[in-house]
C-alpha cells in the first residue's frame, strides 16, 4: 500500500487590478495586468510581492503572462491560500494554437522568507486547452 500526504489549499480568485493578501504572516500582493490585442490572443501579466523591511519586493517568476488563443488557452495560472501557491498549467504551442499536446503543472509555493520554490511537476495527458483543468492533484505528495 502507498500513502500520501494531501495539502489542503483554498482556490483564490485573482482579478484584473490588484489583490493584497496575508499568509504565514507575510504580505503579498498580486497584480493582474490585461493586454488585449486587436486579435484574439490577448494575455494577462502577473507581478507577484512581498512585503518586507516596510517595503514591497517583487518576486521574480519567468515568463508569468497567460498566453491565449482563439481557440485554446496554452498558458494559465491557478493561486490557492492556505498556504500560498501557484500552479503554471502549460502546453508546448507545437505548430498552432489548437494543437494537442501533454500539459505540463508545477506548483510554486511561498518560503517564510518570500522567494517562490518549484515544489512539484506533474504531466497529464494531451489536451488544446489548458483552461479549466484540476489543477489539485499536486497537492497530493
Amino acid at each position: 500500500m502507498m500513502w500520501s500526504a494531501v495539502v489542503w489549499a483554498e482556490s483564490l480568485n485573482v482579478p484584473i487590478g490588484t489583490t493584497d493578501l496575508t499568509q504565514n504572516n507575510i504580505k503579498i500582493r498580486i497584480t493582474r495586468i490585461h493586454s488585449p490585442n486587436i486579435t484574439a490572443h490577448g494575455y494577462d501579466t502577473f507581478l507577484l510581492e512581498v512585503f518586507r523591511d516596510n517595503k514591497w519586493h517583487q518576486i521574480p517568476v519567468e515568463n508569468f503572462n497567460t498566453m491565449e488563443g482563439a481557440d485554446c488557452m496554452v498558458q494559465d495560472f491557478d493561486f490557492y491560500t492556505n498556504p500560498f501557491r501557484i500552479v503554471r498549467k502549460k502546453r508546448d504551442f507545437g505548430d498552432s494554437w489548437m494543437d494537442v499536446r501533454p500539459i505540463t503543472l508545477t506548483l510554486y509555493e511561498l518560503t517564510p522568507m518570500g522567494e517562490l520554490l518549484t515544489i512539484k511537476e506533474d504531466t497529464l495527458p494531451p489536451a488544446c486547452d489548458v483552461k479549466g483543468i484540476d489543477t489539485t492533484s499536486l497537492f497530493h505528495y
